[in-house]
Formats: C-alpha cells, sequence, structure tokens
C-alpha cells in the first residue's frame, strides 16, 4: 500500500474536522457536537458574550505579561507565542507526541471561582487557568483571577493580526490579544455544579477549544471556542476567527509553542510573600483531538507538572485532571480546608 501523501493526508483531516473535529470524529450530524461525558450529540448556537468587559478592565494581555516574566523574549513581537508566566502545576505534552499540524481540539471541564481565589495573604497578582489545544497560532480559554477580586473568563486569540484582525467588542485587534473577558456572573446556563473526584462541591464549566483548517489547499484556519449550555442541552459558540498561514509543529520542539494542557499559570507578586492559600482549581475529563486522533492523555503522551508547594493536591486523574489548593466545600456544604 502506498503512503499518503501530504496533501491527502490533509484532505483526510480535513473531511474529519471542517465542521468541527468532534462533530465529525463522534458521527453528529452537520450543526451539532457531541458532549463526550454522555455521548450526546448537542446542537450549535452561536450566542454572543454578554457584558463584555472593556479594556479598560481587562488585564494585561498574555503577550505583554509573559515578555515581562520572559525578559529575554524578542521584541516586539515573539516568533512564538510566549510561554506561561510560571507555572503552578498541571499537565505538559510531552515532546514528539500530539502532533497537530491538522488541527486540534480540547475539550476539558474547567473548575471554577465565581467569587475568586479568597487568597490567605498577597505573594500572587494573578492566576490563571488556561490550556493550549496543541496548535500554534490557537486560542486559549482563561479562568482569571487577579488577587482578592472575583473571577472571569477570558479568551484570548494567538492568530488576530493586521492581515487578519480580530473583530470583538472593543474594536479591531491587529494582534494577539483578549478578544472578550466578562464576569463568571454572565455564564449562568455554562456552569454547573459538581462533585469532584474526592467529593468536593466545584462550580464548572465545560468548552471546547478548537483550530481546524478550513479550506483547500490554501492553509485557511478557524479558531472557535464553545461553551457547554446546561440550560438549553446545547453548544454556544462564544468565539471564532478564520485567518490564513502556516502553523508551526508544536510536537517537534519543546518549548516552542503548544506544549502546556490544562495548567494553573502563575505570576507572583514582588512583595516576595510565597503564594497564598487559595479556593480549589483544577479540571476534569480532559481529551485532546489532534490530527482527527482521540488522546485521553496518558503517560506516554503527557505528564503532570508538580504543584507550588502553598498548595494541596486533592486529586490527580493522570493525565486528565486535577484538583488543587487549600480550601473547598465538600458535596454536603460543608466548607473545610486542605
Amino acid at each position: 500500500m502506498k503512503a499518503l501523501s501530504g496533501f491527502a493526508l490533509f484532505a483526510c483531516a480535513l473531511l474529519m474536522m471542517r465542521q468541527g473535529a468532534f462533530a465529525q470524529a463522534q458521527d453528529c450530524s452537520a450543526g451539532t457536537m457531541r458532549e463526550l461525558d454522555s455521548g450526546l450529540c448537542l446542537p450549535i448556537q452561536e450566542v454572543p458574550v454578554g457584558n463584555p468587559q472593556p479594556a479598560s478592565e481587562q488585564p494585561p494581555g498574555l503577550l505583554e505579561l509573559r515578555r515581562g516574566q520572559n525578559p529575554t523574549l524578542p521584541s516586539p513581537e515573539p516568533k512564538s507565542v510566549p510561554p506561561p508566566g510560571g507555572i503552578g502545576g498541571g499537565i505538559i505534552y510531552m515532546n514528539g507526541q500530539l502532533q497537530a499540524i491538522y488541527g486540534g481540539s480540547l475539550y476539558t471541564t474547567m473548575f471554577i471561582r465565581p467569587e475568586g481565589l479568597n487568597p490567605s495573604a498577597g505573594g500572587l497578582d494573578f492566576l490563571f487557568t488556561t490550556s493550549t489545544n496543541r496548535t500554534e497560532k490557537g486560542v486559549e480559554v482563561v479562568g482569571i483571577y487577579e488577587g482578592g477580586l472575583a473571577g472571569a473568563l477570558g479568551v484570548y486569540d494567538w492568530s488576530c493580526s493586521p492581515s487578519y484582525p480580530c473583530v470583538d467588542a472593543n474594536g479591531t485587534q491587529t494582534s494577539p490579544s483578549w478578544v472578550w473577558t466578562s464576569s463568571f456572573n454572565n455564564f449562568a446556563c455554562d456552569i454547573t455544579t459538581i462533585a469532584d473526584q474526592v467529593g468536593h462541591a466545584v462550580e464548572v464549566l465545560q468548552y471546547v477549544n478548537e483550530t481546524t483548517p478550513f479550506s483547500i489547499p490554501a492553509p485557511e484556519w478557524r479558531n472557535a471556542v464553545y461553551l457547554r449550555n446546561y440550560c438549553l442541552r446545547s453548544w454556544d459558540l462564544v468565539w471564532s476567527h478564520r485567518y490564513a498561514g502556516p502553523q508551526t509543529d508544536c510536537s517537534q520542539t519543546f518549548g516552542v509553542c503548544g506544549w502546556w494542557g490544562p495548567i494553573l499559570e502563575t505570576f507572583p507578586s514582588n512583595d516576595g510573600e510565597p503564594f497564598p492559600q487559595i479556593n480549589e482549581v483544577g479540571f476534569e475529563h480532559t481529551t485532546l483531538i489532534h490530527d482527527a486522533i482521540t488522546s485521553q492523555l496518558p503517560a506516554s503522551e503527557a505528564n503532570f507538572e508538580q504543584l507550588s508547594p502553598s498548595w494541596n493536591l486533592f486529586f490527580l486523574d493522570p493525565n486528565r485532571g486535577y484538583g488543587a489548593g487549600n480550601f473547598f466545600q465538600r458535596s454536603r456544604g460543608s466548607d473545610d480546608g486542605g
């Protein structure tokens, strides 16, 4: 049997992923996408994000923050996505694994804290719960926590450029940018409460972060973010952006791009204090579809970066999820500490 050419492989991947990797790879009809936990194909609806924050209220951009933690990065623009500011723990993709040159889709359930982290002290300016989908110019869906403030959700798109600007509520973005941030309180139907793997009651938000090829033969791409809507039993399409250009194979050289799965990204304060104790955060049920291959991130493809010493590891489901922090609530309603 002859080996498939690169173009043929691209075409095969496109057929699987053009309408969304989950929809096609899981045999859902057009306009629907599978919810992996239940196995149901749910309808997709485009939904504008409610009450997006003005640019003046958004946190600094990931590019700016990460360059601040990595001052040796080239200026004004790095050649690739800069690495996280710091990793307080989480899932890391292994070098040489999970190739996603024809697209990637990350499915995960993210623990959220609408009220904030309830930090016990200073020591931490920002904590982001974030992940890549293994592609270079995809998006990050970010749980945003600044000091003792209430939490927010944001989408940061690395594909925004002068040639392919991102148009959002704050105008036209011609470089990698937050395309929206909004209080968790604006996502009531996208949030539910579950018991995590050790019986802690946690509020969660389930999302798909997807980068897929859009057309042949030009290297055109589409980034998209879907949130699971529990009220309507559907997927809310809350962001999409089309662009063109090559994508670096992030699996080939560690540290170049797209090497972190669901992590706790940390930006320490300059006061020299250790990280504070915080409310439980984390992820569950992570699955990565890369080049139309479904992975549950076994030890041969990903590993777990140990937590900051300030935080307890409540559970670890290698390498699909974990719960971390100090303060939690048992599923029957009693508060406790780690």
